[in-house]
């Protein structure tokens, strides 16, 4: 654990490794009567590409904005997550943070002034990202303490702007718990994620308020409703922020990132091989609906639910599954594999041979796989001899 949050807080020293990718910009704003400087994060092929991205909004930016992106680029990088356009918004001078993020204690609405910063964010900073850059309906906001709680208020809409909450060690309004347990077991239409989490040397109303509310959204029931909290016992509220966006884009984009075993397991085991090939299909395209991205699907996700169309039904659909893995992959074996075996299955050992042999010329003479073909082809070539002497 020591080492993972040594790597992590390696990401808050490293802006030379990406600052050429990041542009300022000064943005108007109507709402707010005054200049922001926003710092904006452009993936690398994002001018050669026609995918659209996601959006992040960083507030507390001083702070978050350089880990985010760090964070963000290792994501995509090992294909857990897509590239993201990430936007920070800054405000380091102390008074201004409260007037821009506080909240009335009467009734822990928001103020006036922080009214203004939301409509600042959702009526003119996004509609501004709509217009100019290529960005998905995938949007998240990202905030700590009182930007944290701030970023809540987002929920309160009929049509949130924002599908993905990052809520690190928030100080949340007194009525901001009951609030979101309603805001949240209401939420519909498409899939919201939320994340927060507690630090070990988080002020102890603090503490005690986030483990109230996790207790409660915990038991939230609602399919559309995707949370995680974590509770970072034994670490500071500056190891937590790698920590915890680390661990909050894993949850955010699991449904981007390859199969899992807990997902298998979870979702899909169940399910008929009719079922399961539905589910692969549906998977990306999700993917594209949801980040943007068309992808063809990835042949550790065929290899994933390999155990459904192989084991179950005796292996009847295992002819389509092969015809699927072909289509996204006419070089690689691995259709033909599932094409041998679903005839060697029904005893068409002159069809399985040729399926094999087919895979088996695709493949290098030092792979690994040309042993496992061969004696797929080997074992064929015995059985046909055995029937037609039988």
């Amino acid at each position: 654990m020591k080492k993972l949050s040594i790597f992590f807080l390696s990401f808050l020293f490293c802006g030379s490794f990406y600052a050429q990718e990041i542009i300022e910009e000064d943005f108007y704003s109507v709402s707010l009567n005054e200049i922001k400087v926003l710092q904006i994060f452009i993936p690398a092929g994002y001018d050669l590409s026609e995918d659209n991205y996601p959006l992040a909004v960083v507030l507390d930016a001083d702070d978050l904005f350089e880990t985010y992106v760090s964070i963000s680029k290792l994501f995509a990088k090992n294909d857990k997550a897509p590239n993201q356009i990430i936007v920070g918004i800054s405000q380091e001078i102390a008074p201004y943070r409260a007037r821009d993020y506080g909240y009335d204690l009467t009734n822990s609405y928001p103020t006036q002034e922080s009214m203004h910063v939301l409509q600042y964010i959702s009526e003119e900073l996004v509609p501004h990202f709509k217009d100019n850059y290529r960005i998905s309906d995938f949007k998240t906001i990202v905030g700590q303490e009182i930007t944290a709680n701030f970023a809540n208020y987002f929920l309160f809409d009929k049509k949130p702007v924002f599908s993905a909450y990052i809520n690190l060690h928030p100080a949340l309004a007194p009525d901001m718990p009951a609030y979101l347990e309603s805001a949240l077991a209401n939420l519909k239409g498409k899939d919201y994620f939320y994340y927060a989490s507690r630090a070990q040397n988080s002020p102890s109303d603090v503490k005690e308020k986030m483990a109230h509310t996790d207790a409660n959204i915990a038991q939230i029931a609602n399919s559309y409703f995707h949370y995680k909290f974590e509770d970072f016992k034994e670490s500071s509220e500056l190891v937590c922020i790698p920590k915890g966006i680390a661990s909050a884009l894993d949850h955010i984009f699991t449904r981007y990132a390859r199969i899992t075993n807990k997902e298998f397991n979870n979702e899909i085991v169940y399910l008929s091989p009719l079922a399961a090939m539905e589910y692969l299909q549906f998977r990306y395209e999700n993917i594209a609906y949801l980040f943007g991205k068309e992808m063809a699907i990835r042949m550790e996700d065929f290899r994933a639910i390999e155990p459904v169309i192989i084991g179950k039904e005796g292996g009847r659909f295992l002819k389509g599954f092969g015809e699927m893995a072909l289509k996204q992959f006419p070089t690689n074996p691995l259709g033909n594999y599932y094409i041998g075996l679903y005839h060697e299955k029904n005893l068409d050992y002159r069809k399985a041979l040729i399926s094999y042999k087919q895979g088996y010329a695709k493949i290098p003479e030092n792979s690994p796989q040309s042993l496992d073909f061969f004696q797929n082809i080997n074992r064929v070539s015995k059985a046909q001899q055995y029937s037609k002497n039988n």
